[in-house]
């Protein structure tokens, strides 16, 4: 997959609500079309989305979910998607979209989520409370651009202090 590849597969299409998959402000324009793609399959691509952030603050900070799952903030997350019903419709149904993008830093070590981030607090809640989602996760994708100019494609407010 090249840079224009990820552009077209990733800026137009929206999710069931009719709100954009990709939910972080994204200057599309101005992603430079020699950007590598570093693309993750099956478990390694599960396990990668632990090295990048959401695009959201806990306790002040944006942090990869490594960091992040086990506080109170990855708690109160999920609580908050238990009672909006999100959590038992991935316990129902499993990961039914298993396909994940991330904005990166040039060499790929830190980057925001920008579509996953919800489908992953639910699953990965449900899968350290023992559900075996294991054939979801095995069909994972993890599509991740490495941008020279990260702070000019996504918005600086989802990105200081990381």
């Amino acid at each position: 997959m090249n840079a224009q590849e990820f552009i077209t597969k990733w800026r137009w299409p929206k999710d069931p609500d009719g709100t954009p998959m990709v939910g972080i402000v994204v200057v599309w324009d101005k992603i430079p079309l020699d950007s590598k793609i570093i693309t993750y399959s099956g478990e390694e691509a599960w396990s990668k989305i632990l090295a990048y952030a959401p695009p959201w603050h806990n306790e002040g900070v944006v942090k990869p979910f490594s960091q992040w799952i086990g506080s109170k903030g990855f708690s109160d997350e999920v609580e908050s998607e238990r009672k909006a019903g999100k959590l038992d419709y991935y316990n129902n149904h499993g990961l039914e979209y298993p396909f994940f993008c991330v904005f990166a830093t040039k060499d790929g070590s830190k980057g925001i989520i920008g579509d996953g981030n919800h489908r992953f607090v639910n699953c990965k809640s449900l899968q350290d409370n023992g559900k075996d989602l294991s054939t979801d996760i095995a069909r994972c994708t993890l599509e991740v651009i490495c941008l020279d100019n990260l702070s000019e494609v996504i918005q600086d407010a989802v990105f200081p202090n990381y």
